[in-house]
């Protein structure tokens, strides 16, 4: 039998991603794979999470949503720069330097977008100066670790972003050619969300190559 509509209403209306298995209990289960509710053969639930499969179960509701996974126990939340690293140039390998930076800048828009959306911020009106200060505690020291954003400005309708101690640029030697690339595309997420206009991103200094701050300008298209 698949799980009650209660027992899918309250699936999501929780803040944790969720693939749900029927067992006696009734709902069990825990991995995020995309925003959306999805129905799925009981066998592929049980072939997936080496569980046993139960003939009594057809179906299996799968959702998810946008926050984290609980802290884990030993490790904590935070994985090195190292991995973050061998992850971003296995993917140009496999798929090529320009499709990998395309595929990163979509993932981190992604993220920018459903953090903004995490802190009820969405399309509020806020002042670029508050909105510094949001993403310095959600990306910094405080936060996610991703960067520190020491300044976001409006210059002629384009938007700067001034930050530093980017994932992206860490661990490259001076002078090295690398971009942002899930840094910008967290950025522009976020900037996105926050402000309801849609934004073109490039970066246009880097701490690689002398500037004292990795800079991404947005240019508003809408």
């Amino acid at each position: 039998m698949p799980p009650n509509k209660g027992g899918v209403a309250q699936l999501l209306g929780l803040s944790l991603p969720v693939a749900t298995g029927p067992d006696e209990a009734g709902i069990t289960g825990a991995i995020a794979v995309t925003h959306q509710l999805m129905v799925i053969p009981a066998w592929v639930w049980a072939d997936y999470s080496q569980q046993p499969y139960r003939p009594s179960g057809e179906l299996i509701i799968m959702a998810t949503v946008t926050a984290t996974c609980a802290t884990r126990p030993e490790l904590g939340d935070f994985s090195s720069i190292v991995c973050f690293k061998a992850l971003v140039t296995g993917t140009e390998e496999a798929l090529g330097a320009k499709a990998a930076a395309i595929a990163l800048i979509a993932a981190g828009r992604i993220r920018g977008k459903q953090l903004i959306q995490e802190l009820e911020l969405s399309e509020n009106p806020i002042a670029l100066e508050e909105l510094t200060e949001v993403l310095q505690n959600a990306l910094g020291v405080e936060g996610t670790r991703l960067c520190i954003v020491d300044k976001i400005v409006d210059v002629n309708n384009t938007i700067l972003v001034y930050c530093r101690e980017t994932i992206c640029s860490s661990g490259e030697s001076a002078g090295s050619s690398r971009t942002l690339t899930y840094t910008l595309g967290a950025l522009q997420g976020a900037l996105e969300q926050a402000l309801g206009k849609r934004l073109r991103g490039k970066q246009i200094e880097s701490i690689l190559r002398g500037s004292s701050h990795d800079v991404v300008s947005f240019e508003v298209i809408s």
